[in-house]
């Protein structure tokens, strides 16, 4: 059984989703944190706090492909403090295939196209497309992330021939450039 992780790290709540080869939810959540201050120690405490928790699902469910948003450059001032997360985060995975998905594209896998979409918008058509009945939209966006890994590892992977939405292949084929494909040309 392969197992694919979606992560929407958050500092005060981050989403996370698992899902099988067959297409079925093994596990969701968040990891919720407080901030306790904004010294370097209280900082690093609460980024040591959801990198461990994320950790534990890739090692009991040997994740296959880890799929995280990236950093979003239209942060509210925070932007230190969520490298320092997604560096605790990334550093539990060296060895895993890990994607890196840019916020707009995952808004894209799901949506089809980025204009106007909100929140609301991502929770609702995660429910149209595949059923997934969830009220917090960093877990929504951990499900897309988590079938966005499952659809890459079976196009650049296993190189089988599933449908998708054109606009679906367009952002796996935009996410194999940014990750990959520097390194093997």
């Amino acid at each position: 059984m392969k197992y694919f992780l979606g992560i929407d790290p958050s500092l005060t709540d981050t989403g996370i989703a698992i899902i099988n080869d067959k297409n079925e939810i093994v596990f969701s959540d968040s990891i919720k944190t407080e901030n306790q201050g904004n010294y370097v120690k209280n900082r690093f405490e609460r980024c040591f706090v959801i990198s461990n928790g994320i950790k534990e699902f890739v090692v009991n469910y040997k994740i296959d492909v880890i799929a995280i948003e990236n950093y979003s450059l239209q942060g509210k001032g925070k932007i230190v403090q969520l490298v320092e997360l997604g560096t605790f985060i990334r550093q539990n995975f060296f060895n895993s295939l890990i994607l890196e998905v840019a916020p707009l594209s995952l808004k894209k896998y799901i949506l089809g196209n980025v204009k106007g979409s909100n929140k609301s918008l991502i929770l609702k058509e995660v429910f149209k497309k595949w059923g997934i009945d969830v009220d917090n939209d960093n877990i929504a966006d951990a499900f897309v992330l988590a079938k966005l890994a499952r659809h890459y590892y079976y196009k650049n992977v296993l190189k089988t021939n599933d449908v998708f939405h054109k606009y679906q292949d367009e952002v796996i084929d935009s996410v194999y450039n940014q990750n990959f494909k520097k390194w093997t040309n």
